[in-house]
């Protein structure tokens, strides 16, 4: 008899430890740099080609850059590929107040739309994915300010009204 309780107890604390380590898995908050391909809302990023980019200097700009250069968007591809982010923590309601100087960057793909704003943070580089914050880095400079530049060069500004 005892040696059945001993073994409903062992068993009953194994599949405890089963389900924290099946729960801690799946978890896409988790406090370790990946790539961003490995982000939940960006699954899918890194698998095709990039169709278009368009980019805003804030988030409330009327003055965007939309292009589909192939050098253009090679920078980017190759930027995204080389990007690690680590959980920081969710956007809050008072995040989202008075925000609008956010860089954006809005990148269409043949099966998704990916939107990105960017911040800093008590120093830290973040990624806006969703509805959640990231603290990125790479091994390459963010490509905006050239390829925003770049753009407006090649296509002149484009406006949410054109």
């Amino acid at each position: 008899m005892k040696k059945v309780k001993v073994l409903l107890v062992g068993s009953v604390i194994l599949c405890i430890l089963l389900m924290i380590i099946i729960v801690m898995s799946t978890n896409s908050n988790v406090k370790e740099w990946q790539s961003i391909n490995q982000i939940k809302a960006c699954r899918g990023l890194l698998d095709g080609p990039i169709r278009s980019i368009t980019l805003r200097q804030t988030t409330d700009s009327a003055e965007w850059a939309v292009f589909d250069d192939e050098d253009l968007i090679h920078q980017w591809e190759t930027y995204f590929a080389s990007l690690e982010v680590m959980y920081e923590r969710p956007v809050t309601k008072s995040d989202m107040e008075g925000n609008g100087g956010m860089p954006v960057i809005a990148i269409t793909t043949d099966t998704a739309k990916y939107t990105f704003r960017l911040h800093v943070t008590d120093g830290k580089d973040i990624i806006e994915i969703g509805n959640d914050y990231y603290i990125y880095r790479s091994s390459l400079e963010l490509p905006f300010t050239e390829t925003y530049n770049a753009a407006i060069e090649r296509h002149g500004v484009i406006t949410p009204w054109d």
